[in-house]
């Protein structure tokens, strides 16, 4: 483990150390994110230079006729050297692989079966066959786009977002298993139809690290086979033009959906992410690969032409896998351009949950939300059932009417013999408009900001329907009840949607509630930086640090 570990991260975290300042900003945020022993120097973000906020309105037509339907799903993680048989109770960081005898397939007392396990990533039998679900419960149909000049049948289709994530979680994965991973994905969820993707922070080689164009050529460093290989599997749905575009752009990309007004804006978050080294530059940038910017200029032009936007990524903005300035900047974008942006879809969490932007994060109330991120679970079985969304689209405004969770139940004998079931788990309108006051319950009505902000309240003072909340957050598997300061943190982190105010736990000497252990297998979502465990160990003894870094860092 440790060669491997040399071999995929050093150069990353060598290039964060060797050109670092002490004290300067990059080492203060550095400290906070790594080590957890310094605050978060107070937050900079873009200065950016909007023009005049359009005098546009919101969108209150109601849609005419069927809703569209869209498919979302994320952290497919799948796994190519899943093993039937082999044991799913190991000690690394990825089981249902035959590491030993003893954990082979016939000799292990646990082994696993052949549509997956969760203690383990995707097999091939559960993608293959999520997809064929898919096709069933929201079958390719007709359907009609209007807007307010004119209404147009479209070709039979049925649009996915896929959020990213496609490799397994063995962060020991080479850039040709990435490439023959996207490729293998690609092909399959093609089948679909038109899909839209967006690059999860697994597609990098190693995991995480995704170097700005600023520090490409000096450290020889580069995702471009990442962004190649996607640009290949999207160009089904892209058309060529926009899938060399995604090169341009270091893995964002816009395209207007064809017949409407519509635009899809895919930006790669891992520019933000607190876990790329390669962004602990001696003056950190801004913003690294110009991600922000491009966003701004896709959205301004998509107001002014009088368009509906949607954002698609991997890691939603306010998680805490953010760093503060990049989720600043990106909600000041969200604040200015919330008219014109319909929904923004992400993954990563392995989690189904939301967040909700505010115009104050000191004074949240229904009046001053103002958007509203859709965050979806996995189909790797690695933190809950295998689950994929769906939602409810108004035709004319683009914006969510609902969303219905579709899962397959593991625990079921069936699941391994005749395979999986799926099964709707619930509709969120359902579960939750029924119990607001007045109740809010009408097909046509979208779930505005305000919608969920009055669902929190809910949750807050009901803490049966809580409850029942966090157990569909895991699609019911391994329960536990959440009840004070973690109902509080999840209510806070519903209502957040910058990582600074997300109540992560986030403070000076956090490093002791996490053990090595926790760090190397990951705590419920995607599992970090395999270097952060063996560089907190130095915490304890900064001085062992220090010289450590003067004897082989110099």
């Amino acid at each position: 483990m440790c060669e491997g570990l040399m071999a995929m991260e050093a150069p990353a975290v060598v290039f964060a150390l060797t050109q670092m300042e002490v004290p300067s900003r990059t080492s203060e945020i550095f400290c906070f994110t790594v080590f957890g022993l310094c605050p978060y120097p107070p937050v900079n973000p873009f200065p950016f230079n909007f023009t005049e906020p359009s005098p546009q309105k919101r969108h209150h037509e109601h849609y005419v006729g069927e809703p569209l339907q869209v498919v979302h799903i994320s952290d497919i993680h799948v796994d190519h050297n899943y093993t039937v048989g082999a044991s799913f109770n190991c000690t690394e960081g990825l089981c249902c692989h035959a590491y030993a005898p003893s954990e082979a397939p016939g000799v292990t007392p646990y082994p696993a079966g052949p549509f997956g396990n969760n203690n383990c990533d995707t097999p091939v039998s559960l993608e293959d066959n999520m997809y064929n679900a898919i096709k069933e419960i929201v079958p390719d149909r007709a359907f009609t786009v209007f807007s307010r000049s004119h209404a147009q049948i479209l070709k039979p289709m049925l649009t996915s977002l896929a959020a990213g994530d496609i490799p397994s979680t063995e962060w020991t994965a080479t850039p040709e298993v990435v490439v023959f991973d996207i490729n293998d994905a690609y092909n399959r969820m093609n089948s679909l139809g038109v899909l839209y993707g967006a690059v999860g922070n697994h597609e990098a080689s190693p995991v995480n690290e995704f170097p700005p164009p600023a520090v490409t050529k000096e450290n020889n460093a580069t995702e471009q086979f990442v962004y190649d290989a996607i640009a290949a599997g999207l160009a089904p749905s892209l058309g060529a033009a926009t899938a060399k575009k995604l090169d341009a752009n270091s893995g964002s990309y816009s395209i207007l959906h064809p017949g409407s007004k519509l635009k899809i804006i895919s930006i790669n978050t891992m520019f933000w992410m607190k876990l790329n080294f390669w962004l602990y530059e001696k003056t950190m940038e801004l913003d690294p690969a110009g991600v922000l910017e491009f966003l701004v200029q896709e959205l301004d032009e998509s107001e002014k032409c009088g368009q509906r936007v949607w954002i698609i990524g991997h890691i939603a903005p306010g998680l805490t896998d953010f760093l503060y300035d990049y989720s600043a900047s990106f909600d000041e974008i969200v604040q200015r351009y919330h008219e014109t942006i319909a929904g923004m879809f992400w993954g990563h969490t392995h989690r189904d949950q939301f967040e909700i932007s505010y115009k104050s994060y000191t004074n949240q109330t229904a009046d001053g939300a103002v958007a509203v991120s859709y965050i979806t679970s996995s189909l790797t079985p690695t933190s809950g059932y295998p689950s994929f969304r769906v939602y409810s689209i108004d035709p004319v405004t683009y914006n969510v009417l609902d969303y219905t969770v579709y899962y397959a139940n593991m625990s079921v004998p069936s699941f391994q013999t005749t395979g999986p079931t799926w099964q709707k788990l619930y509709s969120f309108k359902e579960a939750y408009g029924s119990l607001l006051s007045p109740p809010y319950i009408e097909p046509s009505a979208e779930l505005t900001p305000a919608f969920f902000h009055n669902v929190t309240v809910l949750f807050q003072n009901n803490d049966t329907v809580f409850q029942e909340y966090i157990f569909r957050k895991q699609r019911g598997f391994d329960f536990v009840p959440c009840t004070g300061t973690c109902k509080t943190d999840e209510l806070c982190r519903l209502r957040s949607a910058q990582s600074q105010f997300a109540c992560y736990g986030l403070s000076v000497l956090s490093i002791t509630k996490r053990s090595i252990q926790d760090d190397i297998r990951g705590i419920g979502d995607c599992p970090v930086s395999r270097a952060i465990p063996y560089l907190r160990a130095f915490s304890k003894d900064q001085a062992a640090l220090k010289a450590a870094a003067e004897k082989y860092l110099k």
